[in-house]
């Protein structure tokens, strides 16, 4: 759907970051199935796949906006780092319950979270040709609910943490 876009449209880009190996050395079955498609967008020179061992951050300084598709994780990573972030959510978390518990859903539809790709789309052209919706992909408000410090520690603390069970542990504490 996103390669349609692009195709249909010279004024965007489409920057690919896989979790897992490259989808131009091992494509997905739905790339397999849109093979003409794919290559049609990669001949554009405005649809780039980046390599699979990148952090979601490193990838998130190629775009405008990082969308995710699936868990939020690697959103959230790209947004810690100043991405702004747009969530693809295909399952509608929404009409369930466990909405409640995710702060990127309860920012509201059409800023953060879309349930359709032409949701997202008519959001993002809107953004480039209309006028720049500052709120569009804007999850800051809701980053200290993931991780209040931001400092780059966190590495640093819990591994306080674990010396300081083992201490106690080692001392006869019970746990």
């Amino acid at each position: 759907f996103f390669i349609d876009w692009l195709i249909d449209d010279e004024r965007l880009g489409l920057v690919i970051k896989n979790k897992e190996s490259s989808i131009l050395e091992e494509p997905t079955s739905k790339a397999k199935v849109t093979d003409g498609l794919f290559n049609a967008a990669l001949e554009t020179g405005r649809f780039i796949v980046l390599d699979p061992v990148l952090s979601p951050a490193d990838a998130s300084a190629a775009g405008d906006f990082v969308v995710g598709i699936g868990s939020p994780s690697a959103l959230l990573v790209a947004a810690f780092q100043g991405a702004k972030a747009l969530y693809l959510d295909m399952e509608k978390i929404y009409e369930e319950e466990i909405v409640s518990f995710s702060p990127v859903h309860q920012l509201g539809t059409n800023r953060c979270v879309f349930y359709s790709y032409q949701e997202l789309r008519d959001a993002v052209c809107s953004h480039f040709y209309f006028g720049k919706h500052e709120k569009l992909g804007n999850i800051s408000q809701i980053l200290d609910q993931y991780d209040p410090f931001r400092d780059g520690n966190a590495g640093l603390r819990i591994g306080q943490f674990m010396d300081s069970y083992l201490g106690g542990l080692r001392a006869g504490l019970s746990t």
